[in-house]
Formats: C-alpha cells, structure tokens, sequence
C-alpha cells in the first residue's frame, strides 16, 4: 500500500507542476487563463455592448 501512495502522490505531484508550467507559458504569451470571461483584454474595448480590437492611433487621437 506504502508503494501505491508514493505513486499516487508523485503523479497529483507531476500533474501540478505541469499545470503550473502551461498556465505560466500562456502568461507569458499574453493569453493568459486566469483573466475573467466577462473582462476584454487589454487591446480590445467595449463599445455599444459589443467588443471592438482598439486601435492605437484612434485612441491616442481621441485623448
């Protein structure tokens, strides 16, 4: 039984770090999966209740 539980505990133990490895590469690639569904990223704003891709030179003339 003693050998059961050490694999057991070393597969839940490979399996966080390679969960933790996948969520830290897509951060790093700017999509990261922790951000709220209902929150648009960062280069997309809402408008009419609808999300556009916010383009840079607009958004600068408008300021």
């Amino acid at each position: 039984m003693n050998i059961l539980e050490s694999i057991l505990a070393a597969v839940l133990v490979l399996f966080v770090v390679l969960l933790y490895g996948f969520t830290a590469v897509l951060g790093a690639m700017g999509k990261s999966p922790v951000r709220l569904k209902d929150e648009p990223p960062e280069e997309w704003v809402v408008v009419d209740g609808k999300r556009r891709k916010l383009h840079k030179t607009r958004a600068v003339a408008n300021e």
